[in-house]
């Protein structure tokens, strides 16, 4: 790789991202060995998965001049309601 290709990779945006990205995993490997076995791996990139899907949509609503950013708002009542049914249907399995 010349210098200058090197340059340019090292001035593009997402570099930061990345290194900040690869830093955290080496730190969260080094605290706790169990970050890195497969089930983490599964766990924690099934939760990206869900909020990628989230971000996609806001994305694609943001692109074509929709502009609604109530992604947040509605993403709350969801959680507190599904929350309010997991505790209704664990309390029924109790009694």
């Amino acid at each position: 790789m010349s210098r200058e290709r090197l340059l340019r990779f090292a001035r593009a945006d997402n570099v930061g991202l990345a290194a900040i990205l690869l830093l955290a995993i080496v730190a969260l490997t080094l605290a706790n060995h169990a970050f890195l076995t497969p089930f983490n791996l599964y766990v924690v990139l099934t939760s990206v998965a869900l909020w990628t899907c989230v971000a996609l949509a806001q994305m694609t609503t943001l692109a074509i001049g929709q502009m609604s950013l109530s992604v947040g708002s509605l993403g709350g009542l969801v959680a507190i309601t599904v929350g309010g049914q997991i505790g209704r249907a664990s309390c029924r399995e109790r009694v």
